[in-house]
């Protein structure tokens, strides 16, 4: 059976059941434009990612597959994804908000027996574990877990932005950031692979589009998609930049900043 993993993804669901039940039935809507059918639910840690994880799985069709994860905030302010075959982990009493440190986090990850994946080394921002830390733990950390996230197209509009208005030299050093997000080098690849992860990051339906493709016998998918180390990725396409999706793409990075200086106070 061919399967379409995206394996990083914000669902942003509202507060009300009924809703965000409406709301994740638009989201397998929007996947199955692209013929994706896992998703691993990592929602961010201070926006209820259990939540999140029961209503994508109570709205999945028939032969797709969901699997419960987050994306942690470490003490340093890094974003790293985690996530596992079954929803247990969820009620970890360590798993708060700024609570863990990288280090300590990653032996979280061990002791629990979950997977992890480093999360978009470049990002533009302040959740950047290379900005944070630096190059040298950050490749300690890849080689430790042998996993990184290899594609993430979260910034593609804002590069289409940035090109229409021909802006690339003006912002050179974020052009650099971007373009390691979407195709991190392969300098930068755990020296003993695990697995290669791949994502759209979408907060919002129209980022949907970044998969790996796999193909195995459903009963072994999710051995299969953590220990892929030779993923076919395919990335999502658009030449044109959305000026409102960009409009709406900052209020959220707004709104996530906020959220993370209320759960450190």
């Amino acid at each position: 059976m061919i399967f379409k993993i995206d394996y990083h993804f914000h669902p942003s669901l509202p507060l009300n059941k009924e809703e965000a039940l409406e709301k994740c039935k638009r989201w397998w809507v929007e996947y199955a434009k692209y013929g994706i059918n896992v998703l691993i639910v990592t929602e961010h840690i201070y926006e209820n990612p259990k939540f999140s994880y029961e209503m994508m799985r109570l709205t999945r069709p028939k032969n797709c597959f969901v699997f419960p994860g987050v994306e942690y905030l470490t003490k340093e302010g890094i974003d790293i994804i985690i996530f596992s075959k079954k929803p247990d982990f969820y009620g970890l009493r360590e798993l708060l908000p700024y609570k863990m440190t990288y280090k300590s986090t990653l032996e979280f990850v061990y002791k629990n027996k979950l997977e992890a994946c480093v999360t978009h080394p470049y990002t533009l921002g302040n959740t950047s574990i290379i900005h944070i830390l630096g190059y040298k733990i950050f490749h300690k950390s890849v080689d430790k877990l042998g996993v990184v996230e290899i594609t993430n197209t979260s910034f593609l509009n804002l590069r289409n932005a940035i090109r229409e208005y021909h802006l690339q030299r003006l912002l050179k050093k974020e052009m650099i950031g971007i373009n390691r997000t979407m195709h991190l080098p392969h300098k930068d690849y755990p020296k003993k692979i695990k697995f290669l992860a791949a994502g759209s990051d979408a907060h919002y339906f129209s980022e949907v589009g970044t998969y790996v493709r796999l193909n195995c016998d459903p009963k072994d998918l999710f051995f299969r998609l953590t220990h892929d180390k030779n993923p076919q990725v395919i990335r999502k396409r658009s030449i044109r930049a959305d000026y409102l999706l960009l409009l709406e793409e900052s209020l959220n990075s707004f709104k996530e900043y906020m959220l993370k200086i209320k759960q450190k106070c």
